[in-house]
């Protein structure tokens, strides 16, 4: 548009399409109750005029942008993906746009993160998975103007209510997860863990609630600490143990994307799965079932809760929620070939 071009309004839509002014305003927020064919004759004009919809002006006047900003943690999992896939769908259908930050899994990128976001007009905020779950950082974001969710984490912190949240249960999933494996007799199990995420470690709590109750006593070197979800760390992993002499074991995965690793580790000794080799890994993430080896994992309800995310976050920008709520899911075995 020239700098002396004036901007078409409203007005100059319904004149073109010989229309009110209501019903240009009906269809281009979408509220309905406008013919296909009046809407369609008014959105050529609309686009006839080049017509921009004030979105900023529109801000002002309602207190709302109509927009949900998302901090992911890592932009490039698969999880995370499949969680914004259910935020998007729950977002579009009641008119909310979305703007993503990733923070790449470093504390300090989301501290800016939530600043950056509270200077872009947002009117709420979903959190995916942040690496930072200490009482200063949840307390941060119970402390925005705006309503604020998290995902994959827990908004509760020492039994008191802070933000909301949907979660899964990882101990139930850890424990679920080592129960498939030794109620199919496995004796000779390595866990491939990551120390330093929360939700992992959850899950290995679960997983020793598991050989607790079978009475299996774990040998200290069979709980391998892989230093970051990294296939190419547990492909290494797995190589090394079977050239040390291991045979006939089954490799616990806190997460798919080291189970693949393993995976991998297991075929470049041709070696066999399950013949040789067991797997079980937990996320079930897109594509599994076209894999070389479809492996057995645990189930997160990635989108749904995405979904529900969204929709809770919405929920409160409109008032119907006053105070934190917390939804929590639980994984469901889906067994593959991988596993007896």
């Amino acid at each position: 548009m020239a700098e002396n071009q004036k901007r078409a309004t409203l007005k100059d839509v319904a004149k073109l399409a010989g229309v009110s002014v209501m019903a240009v305003s009906n269809v281009m927020n979408n509220k309905g109750g406008i013919s296909d064919s009046t809407a369609q004759r008014i959105r050529e004009a609309a686009e006839k005029l080049n017509y921009i919809p004030n979105t900023v002006a529109r801000s002002l006047r309602t207190s709302s942008s109509k927009i949900i900003g998302v901090i992911t943690s890592s932009l490039f999992s698969y999880l995370h993906w499949e969680v914004l896939s259910g935020i998007d769908k729950v977002a579009a259908e009641n008119d909310y746009s979305v703007i993503i930050h990733n923070t790449r899994n470093d504390t300090q990128k989301e501290h800016a993160a939530i600043e950056l976001m509270k200077g872009r007009n947002i009117d709420g905020l979903i959190f995916i998975a942040p690496v930072d779950t200490s009482i200063e950082a949840i307390t941060r974001l119970k402390n925005l103007p705006i309503p604020s969710v998290l995902i994959l984490r827990s908004g509760e912190v020492d039994g008191e209510d802070y933000i909301s949240s949907v979660y899964i249960d990882n101990i139930d999933g850890g424990y679920s997860s080592m129960k498939h494996l030794l109620s199919a007799g496995e004796k000779n199990v390595y866990m491939l863990i990551n120390s330093k995420n929360k939700p992992s470690n959850q899950r290995v709590e679960g997983a020793k609630k598991a050989l607790i109750e079978y009475r299996i006593d774990m040998p200290k070197d069979h709980i391998i600490d892989i230093a970051a979800f990294s296939s190419d760390t547990s492909a290494r992993v797995v190589k090394k143990l079977i050239d040390d002499g291991v045979s006939d074991a089954a490799f616990w995965c806190v997460s798919d994307v080291i189970a693949l690793g393993a995976i991998n580790g297991i075929l470049s000794k041709d070696k066999s799965i399950p013949d040789d080799f067991r797997v079980i890994g937990y996320d079930d993430i897109n594509l599994i079932d076209y894999m070389k080896v479809p492996f057995t994992t645990m189930d997160q309800p990635k989108a749904a809760m995405g979904s529900d995310a969204a929709q809770l976050l919405i929920d409160q920008i409109g008032g119907k929620i006053k105070t934190p709520e917390h939804h929590i899911y639980k994984s469901v075995l889906k067994k593959r070939i991988s596993t007896r």
